[in-house]
């Protein structure tokens, strides 16, 4: 069965559209000013120190910020 314009789902057409405008779109402006989306994970709190100094391993520090009780059971 052949596709006409009268039996055609433009459901692909329109999806294609949408993402095209967008990906023009971006490229042309958002790129300049979209930053993405705003960690919100305190990196410290995760082990993941930005300076090397003798604070000691990353695992010491993951240890002194766990709760007493937590550290007791271990």
């Amino acid at each position: 069965m052949p596709v006409t314009k009268e039996n055609m789902n433009y459901t692909v057409l329109m999806m294609g559209a949408v993402l095209l405008f967008s990906l023009v779109w971006y490229a042309l402006d958002a790129r300049r000013w979209y930053k993405g989306p705003v960690a919100n994970v305190d990196e410290e709190y995760e082990g993941i120190l930005e300076t090397v100094g003798d604070n000691g391993t990353s695992e010491e520090f993951i240890q002194d910020s766990e709760p007493k009780d937590k550290q007791e059971t271990s």
